[in-house]
């Protein structure tokens, strides 16, 4: 789908970005995301069969206090979801979109073309368009969420890094 839309561009005036969203599912915040899914669930009048108070219940139940192991020593996952989970691919994604519902404009005016697969994300930066305005914008979102880029250079690599520390 990406190389799709990638291919419906002139890609001769253009420069190429990649962003990246730091330690992204550990970073996802468990409750505000539980919370941004029952207001879609609400705000579309979508009837799952169940209340959205039992949802809550069982959202919370799945991803909060997640036990795990690393090097012999037993771990609790205080908040974001835990690697490996089921539900963490669903909740960086729905977390991560509605960040970037936030920042439409932001994204509208620095990008002809802004896609995002996980924790990547590709941009075709339109021309005399500021990348640190976008990643600024970025990392602003939210305070959990980091984002990196690498820029083109010379038509051809991405050589040079920013990153970008929380506001």
């Amino acid at each position: 789908e990406i190389v799709k839309k990638v291919n419906k561009h002139k890609l001769n005036y253009c420069i190429m970005d990649f962003f990246f969203i730091f330690y992204l599912f550990t970073s996802v915040p468990v409750f505000e995301t539980i919370d941004i899914i029952l207001a879609t669930i609400s705000d579309h009048h979508v009837d799952l069969g169940i209340d959205v108070v039992v949802l809550r219940e069982l959202l919370l139940l799945c991803v909060t206090d997640v036990q795990f192991s690393f090097d012999g020593q037993l771990y609790r996952q205080v908040d974001g979801v835990a690697m490996g989970s089921c539900l963490g691919p669903i909740f960086a994604d729905i977390f991560v979109g509605y960040l970037e519902s936030k920042i439409p404009t932001a994204i509208s005016n620095s990008c002809d073309l802004f896609v995002r697969y996980v924790d990547d994300c590709y941009a075709i930066m339109k021309p005399n368009s500021s990348i640190d305005v976008l990643l600024t914008a970025l990392n602003n979102a939210h305070p959990s969420i980091t984002y990196t880029c690498e820029v083109e250079q010379n038509n051809t690599k991405f050589s040079r890094c920013i990153l970008c520390t929380q506001n």
